[in-house]
């Protein structure tokens, strides 16, 4: 009651007792999930301090984050405390809605806090697909890759004998000190200098925090620093924990002056990190157009991998992003390639219709694949669709908005896509929107298939 009604000296003083943050009430609530209720920044806060289960839903399925989005006035203060504490953005409650889907129906700029932050827990992983994307071509790009990327381990060993030692503040205050304790016993014999291992791990240290600045620079685009630490020595294409070059980084935040300035110090424009991300693949999935148009400008590889070994053209066309295809293609891209499973960018594009809301997006997309000259009703080696994939033909449960859906599909036969196909297995559109009980869908699909009988 306390934390609902936002009263911050009786939380604290029941948190001083150790009240148990965890406990639920009869409706599943915590004491956080009130807390948010009351939309006290201070209270929350203090919650957030005893490391409650910050995921915890309540007999609805709702967690404290989907609370907060929920509210008619959420609070951006508080969604970011939720998001830095680590509060899961893709859990749904019982109605299937995580925090990421109703944010991005009801309030696109927290979706975009909550986007940014996604990208940068995961390093821009693509969570779209959990089939193998790869096409013959994008094979033959990875093999190349492989013959002349040295052994991911090889990028963090150093060569001990390359570097020239130099004397730091901290070792010569070293020298100083043993200098004087020697005078005081009487000794008068020639000081020896540390030894090299104490230089060595002067320099580690050091090096670590120049690359921590190096990182941080990078991504608020601090060109001063970056500027700095160069002459001071430090590897431009050094990585961070998940493998990210200061470039890649940079590129997924936008900063497009960074971005120029590192490709002008030689900055490794096909850097790839431990998960396949790349400078373009950072900039695409961060919907960086500015910033991927200035790599391909540099003649980055626009037919090249980013994350999973997918190509640039299939991440823009997963992310429904017309605009980043037209630039791919403008410079080059392949944008009619297949996938194994014979898959065209079409069958991407429905694919990625369970995980996002933007009509308008999808539409572009669809309607710019179709303007390449894809074939809409190309059928993959199971004989599925681009239609038949929106209905969720590939999927035992598939969770979408039905309405969403149904004007997809009633965009796609506008644009000529074919619902009367079937696949291998006998199955067509009509079919998989009835099993999976997508009724707006299905009265599409139905009046499609009455007008074509007249």
């Amino acid at each position: 009651t306390a934390c609902l009604l936002g009263h911050g000296k009786k939380v604290s003083t029941l948190l001083s007792l150790n009240a148990a943050v965890n406990m639920q009430d009869s409706m599943g609530n915590t004491a956080l999930i009130e807390a948010v209720h009351s939309k006290r920044k201070e209270v929350v806060t203090m919650i957030l301090a005893q490391k409650p289960l910050i995921d915890l839903c309540n007999n609805l399925g709702e967690t404290a984050l989907i609370i907060c989005l929920k509210a008619k006035n959420p609070s951006e203060d508080i969604i970011k405390l939720l998001l830095n504490a680590d509060a899961d953005p893709e859990i749904t409650d019982n109605d299937k809605k995580s925090a990421w889907l109703i944010a991005k129906q009801k309030q696109p700029k927290f979706a975009k806090i909550i986007e940014k932050h996604l990208n940068d827990k995961n390093q821009f992983e693509l969570p779209f697909f959990t089939n193998d994307y790869q096409d013959t071509h994008n094979q033959k790009v990875q093999a190349t890759d492989n013959a002349e990327t040295v052994n991911k381990n090889d990028l963090f060993k150093t060569n001990d004998s390359s570097y020239k030692i130099e004397p730091t503040m901290d070792n010569q205050q070293a020298v100083n000190n043993m200098q004087e304790a020697r005078s005081k016993e009487g000794q008068h014999d020639t000081i020896r200098k540390p030894s090299v291992a104490v230089f060595k791990q002067t320099r580690k240290t050091s090096d670590n925090n120049n690359q921590s600045e190096w990182f941080e620079a990078a991504k608020s685009g601090n060109l001063g620093k970056l500027n700095r630490l160069i002459l001071q020595g430090i590897d431009i294409d050094c990585r961070d924990d998940k493998g990210c070059t200061a470039l890649i980084r940079a590129c997924g935040h936008s900063r497009r002056a960074v971005v120029s300035f590192l490709l002008q110090q030689n900055a490794d424009i096909e850097a790839r990190s431990n998960n396949g991300s790349t400078a373009l693949s950072s900039s695409i999935i961060g919907n960086c157009r500015r910033v991927a148009g200035l790599l391909l400008d540099k003649k980055a590889n626009p037919n090249g991998l980013g994350p999973a070994n997918y190509s640039y053209a299939t991440i823009a066309a997963a992310s429904w992003n017309d605009a980043m295809l037209s630039i791919l293609g403008r410079n080059g891209a392949d944008v009619a390639i297949c996938n194994k499973k014979q898959q065209n960018l079409i069958h991407i594009a429905a694919m990625a219709a369970e995980f996002y809301n933007n009509i308008t997006n999808a539409k572009n997309t669809f309607q710019f694949l179709l303007d390449q000259n894809l074939d809409i009703n190309a059928q993959d080696d199971e004989g599925n669709t681009a239609l038949m994939i929106l209905c969720g033909i590939q999927k035992q449960k598939y969770t979408v908005d039905d309405r969403n859906i149904a004007t997809l599909v009633h965009f796609l036969i506008k644009i000529g896509a074919a619902p009367a196909l079937v696949n291998n297995n006998g199955d067509s559109a009509i079919d998989m929107a009835n099993y999976h009980k997508l009724q707006q869908t299905k009265g599409v699909i139905m009046n499609a298939l009455a007008w074509n009988d007249t």
